[in-house]
């Protein structure tokens, strides 16, 4: 697994004490990078807490490690411009430290030792970055991030209360409105084997891509399956190590339509999700996919 990037800008943020209905403005303070790789971390990650590493995508409760399956601040066609509006919650009555780690897409192998941001958060608080990718990494485009709790020695905690959500949103050119997808935070899976999503579309009105982050650290084989209710096709798709990797579906009219991705290996380690959208309004939603 890799290691993420770069400084923090000065960032304003929202936070609140659990135990009153004050609040007030913070950010967290940001330290040193963890001095491990991403790789390192999450094995030993794993190893701690082999039965919370959950293998549902969502997950009804927090945890202390987690996905944000994709944010970004990029340029999209037609005068829109997506940027990720995200928070992430120390539920725990005491300080939090975390480590995140940045993936940009079809960033290669160069990812798996990208260094880390770490953020120091207060105990009971909530933080929210209005242009996430910029803000925290001090870059632009689009990619992944996992957080993962770690103590003041830089090792994982699995004693963590950590949860976030992830909007990436656009203005509509020429209206005073917004068009958006939310992607809240994600299980970090380790189950192999295929995954499925559903309640997608394409056709002569609507369009649908699909994503699969890798974050093993070897370059991994995909086999894709659309079955939709007008027909059904397969392709297959190469995602570097740790990497992010989204792309059209297949052509053709399918109409409303399913998703199953399944990986040549028998590892787990990896993430994935479909969009699909509206090609005249911009109207879009998302299915991420499950075992």
């Amino acid at each position: 697994m890799r290691q993420s990037i770069l400084a923090v800008a000065a960032i304003m943020a929202l936070s609140f004490s659990a135990n009153a209905a004050q609040m007030q403005f913070a950010a967290p303070t940001t330290l040193p990078p963890v001095p491990d790789t991403i790789h390192d971390l999450v094995d030993r990650a794993g190893v701690i807490n082999s039965e919370g590493v959950h293998t549902q995508v969502f997950t009804p409760h927090t945890d202390w490690v987690f996905i944000f399956p994709i944010v970004g601040s990029v340029n999209g066609g037609n005068g829109t411009f997506f940027r990720s509006e995200t928070t992430i919650v120390n539920s725990r009555s005491i300080p939090q430290d975390a480590a995140l780690f940045y993936f940009p897409a079809n960033g290669g192998s160069v990812n798996c030792t990208r260094p880390s941001v770490r953020l120091h958060f207060a105990a009971n608080t909530w933080y929210v970055w209005s242009d996430f990718v910029p803000q925290v990494f001090g870059t632009s485009g689009l990619g992944a991030v996992i957080v993962v709790a770690v103590d003041a020695a830089g090792n994982p905690d699995s004693n963590a209360i950590l949860d976030g959500s992830s909007r990436i949103w656009t203005p509509i050119p020429g209206s005073t409105g917004s068009a958006s997808q939310n992607f809240p935070a994600a299980a970090f899976s380790i189950q192999a084997g295929r995954q499925s999503g559903y309640g997608l579309r394409q056709d002569a009105a609507f369009r649908t891509n699909i994503g699969i982050f890798n974050y093993e650290t070897h370059l991994r084989t995909f086999d894709i399956n659309v079955i939709g209710l007008n027909g059904q096709t397969s392709t297959v798709m190469n995602v570097d190590a740790c990497t992010l990797t989204q792309f059209p579906a297949p052509s053709g009219n399918f109409g409303v339509m399913a998703v199953y991705v399944q990986p040549r290996d028998t590892d787990g380690g990896w993430y994935g999700y479909a969009s699909s959208n509206d090609n005249v309004s911009g109207d879009s939603w998302s299915a991420t996919l499950r075992p």
